[in-house]
């Protein structure tokens, strides 16, 4: 199996565009290109990589390093990393830091709401307005009017709602502000966008923060009532 020609043309110029020059009858080889990558692109790049590798043998190998939120853009623009793969835009300091950044769009990574409702007979339907008052924490309980209204065929319990949200600096949480930010005016007034707990410091919601997506799914599937 290989890639595609266009995605092979895609992920040529992410590797570094053209072969990494040596010294003639070398023995050694070449050195690797660096890249930071987000924990969501690790195993599309694990697929990948292999790849590409096989298609183009005299280019340099890949050396990943897995960081979250701005980290990447950190590391490119330090020049600890050749390229970065992250979910986090660079701001305009990042690019008035006197570094040429360039973005290339390379797949598409949906951010979802997950829940843990016992018993529950059918979905749970949530507009974006409940979302971001649930994570504000003015809906706590899951017999909300808020959320009855949107569910009259689901039985709600009178239970408290607990809030899960990623820990540490989060593309996954920059790009679930950024899209609250865009969509619910009450959310960008009060909170507007970050990629870190912190930015849920004025929310009195019951928030659990999990280290990861992995413990993220984990915690939702082993926490009746729960939503992250």
């Amino acid at each position: 199996m290989t890639a595609p020609p266009v995605l092979q043309q895609l992920l040529l110029l992410l590797l570094g565009l053209v072969p990494r020059s040596w010294a003639v009858g070398s023995q050694s080889s070449p050195p690797p290109v660096r890249c930071s990558q987000s924990a969501f692109a690790v195993p599309l790049m694990t697929a990948l990589t292999p790849m590409f590798a096989a298609g183009h043998p005299n280019t340099s190998a890949v050396a990943y390093t897995t960081i979250t939120g701005f980290a990447g853009i950190t590391n490119l623009l330090q020049g600890t990393a050749d390229f970065a793969i992250t979910f986090v835009a660079p701001t305009s300091e990042h690019y008035n830091s006197g570094k040429k950044i360039q973005l290339l769009p390379l797949f598409v990574v949906p951010v979802v709401v997950g829940y843990n409702l016992p018993n529950a007979v059918g979905s749970l339907a949530l507009s974006v307005e409940l979302l971001a008052s649930i994570l504000a924490g003015n809906v706590t309980m899951w017999s909300d009017p808020a959320l009855t209204a949107l569910n009259p065929g689901l039985s709600l319990p009178d239970v408290p709602i607990r809030v899960l949200v990623r820990a540490g600096d989060s593309g996954a949480t920059s790009i679930l502000t950024t899209a609250l930010n865009k969509l619910s005016p009450r959310w960008a007034a009060r909170f507007g966008v970050f990629s870190t707990p912190q930015g849920f410091s004025g929310s009195t919601a019951n928030l659990t923060q999990c280290k990861d997506d992995p413990t993220m799914a984990s915690t939702i599937v082993g926490t009746q009532y729960s939503m992250g």
